[in-house]
């Protein structure tokens, strides 16, 4: 067994994470109004303790609904910039730790699957196609999906982004194609590539062009015809034989096209061989006519149903030389059809949004999941918000000028319960971590402040703090409310 999953794992893992959520009610919570013991620094390490837990429960103050749209799957953030070479997706390596996709200021995802032979990118994926496009720089790029502008509000941070799924992409994928063929290696004997024009076509594979370099007999045999412009544009063939004489220069090809026609141009470079177990895939080559090098594989069309592959450059023994080339198959059901698995996403995101009225004003320094929560009718909490203490309003006594204070024990004089005050004014108080019952018109005492009140009416939270699984706990460096601005509150398991 290694020590990694693998995306399948994860996969499986985070799925059932989800379908959990979906039967059952899950909330991110707020908790510990009270400062750390050590000068409110948050503690290096997490508490695992039963007794933490149970602090966590006692403090425990707003509770929000995680609603399905605050469920995300999320992967590594990688955002475009210029000068940056891009790693480009390879189906030999573990993508892992590379940086071979990309989001962009407008909010689109791309995966790189050309390079540009390692060049930096200089101008950025704009396009939401479902084929794959080139910019002027060379790179090659796949569009995946778009965020929309409230799930990167909601979601995104500084290093993580929401994966979402394009259907009409992930219905275009083609499985098992044939995107990128990397020229790995190439001696400098390759024959020049030469550009010409169909001036007949005498049959769908029979043309006579305009021009030769080489006037030998089959000199371009076994060597590559593309056409690069006009009538049959796209169509590539082997040529298996060429001839020179008075009447002109004769092409045949080992396929036809009856689209070719008089105007269309024709580059003529080596011949690129595709095996495999899949079918369709087709590609020419260029050369760097000054070095005689291969420069470069152009994918004509990417075939499918390839799992593996082979590419070789060919030409006729009055010119052989030597290249060597690696062809890169696509992920299983095509690029774009499970960004999840395509991008990595090892993280499951809950979010929930904090609005200034939902809850008081007062700085936390807990957040967690929990899971079914209950009330003390043993019902369950299925509210969007619930708020987790108690309210009561109170007179103070004559002569008594302030309120108890937050963080202090108050004690009711009749009933003996004893709580913790959360927040507080001279016409009411907020308090949790209530041992016994307090009773109306009873008078309570602070322990430290002294403060006389007596409570005129109480409203206790119906939210039993000693119910729900917590399943998830972070603490921190207290986190301040503000009363006139949201707060984004999450959780996100990695795996």
């Amino acid at each position: 067994m290694t020590n990694k999953l693998t995306t399948d794992g994860v996969n499986v893992i985070l799925g059932a994470i989800e379908a959990d959520y979906d039967d059952n009610n899950y909330y991110v919570f707020t908790s510990k109004y009270t400062p750390w013991a050590n000068g409110d620094v948050a503690p290096a390490t997490a508490n695992a303790s039963v007794l933490f837990s149970q602090q966590v429960r006692n403090e425990l103050m707003v509770l929000k609904k995680i609603l399905p749209s605050g469920v995300k799957r999320m992967c590594r953030r990688i955002n475009w910039n210029p000068q940056v070479v891009y790693d480009e997706y390879d189906d030999e390596v573990d993508l892992s730790g590379l940086n071979y996709y990309v989001v962009t200021q407008s909010r689109n995802v791309y995966k790189c699957l050309d390079n540009g032979d390692g060049n930096p990118s200089t101008v950025p994926p704009n396009m939401t196609t479902n084929a794959t496009f080139q910019t002027a720089d060379g790179y090659k790029w796949k569009y995946m999906f778009s965020i929309s502008e409230d799930a990167m509000s909601v979601h995104a941070t500084s290093n993580t982004i929401p994966v979402e799924t394009s259907i009409p992409v992930s219905e275009s994928a083609v499985s098992g194609a044939i995107d990128r063929i990397r020229v790995t290696g190439s001696a400098n004997g390759w024959p020049s590539q030469e550009s010409t024009t169909v001036v007949e076509a005498l049959a769908n594979n029979f043309f006579r062009v305009n021009r030769f370099d080489h006037m030998e007999a089959n000199f371009y045999s076994d060597s590559s015809l593309y056409v690069t412009g006009g009538g049959g544009a796209g169509f590539v063939a082997k040529i298996s034989q060429s001839a020179a004489n008075a009447s002109g220069y004769y092409i045949t090809t080992t396929t036809g096209n009856n689209l070719v026609t008089v105007g269309s141009t024709v580059l003529i470079s080596p011949y690129v061989d595709i095996g495999g177990n899949g079918a369709g895939a087709k590609a020419y080559a260029t050369v760097n006519n000054s070095s005689g090098v291969i420069n470069k594989v152009v994918i004509v069309n990417p075939g499918s149903g390839y799992t593996w592959a082979n590419a070789s450059i060919t030409c006729n023994a009055l010119h052989q030389s030597v290249a060597t080339l690696k062809a890169v198959t696509g992920p299983k059901g095509g690029h774009g059809y499970d960004p999840y698995t395509e991008l990595g996403a090892d993280t499951v995101k809950f979010s929930v949004r904090v609005d200034p009225d939902e809850g008081l004003a007062v700085p936390y320094r807990v957040t967690g999941i929990m899971k079914n929560p209950q009330n003390y009718d043993q019902t369950d909490v299925t509210t969007n918000i619930a708020l987790a203490y108690n309210q009561a309003f109170i007179s103070l006594l004559p002569g008594i000028t302030t309120p108890p204070s937050a963080g202090e024990v108050i004690t009711g004089l009749t009933s003996g319960a004893t709580a913790t005050i959360i927040s507080a004014n001279t016409s009411s108080i907020y308090f949790a971590d209530v041992t016994g019952t307090f009773v109306q018109d009873e008078n309570i005492l602070g322990a430290t402040s002294s403060s006389v009140a007596t409570l005129t009416a109480i409203n206790n939270s119906d939210v039993n703090t000693d119910t729900g699984q917590i399943m998830f706990v972070n603490q921190m460096t207290a986190i301040q409310r503000q009363i006139n601005s949201s707060e984004i509150v999450y959780v996100e398991l990695k795996l």
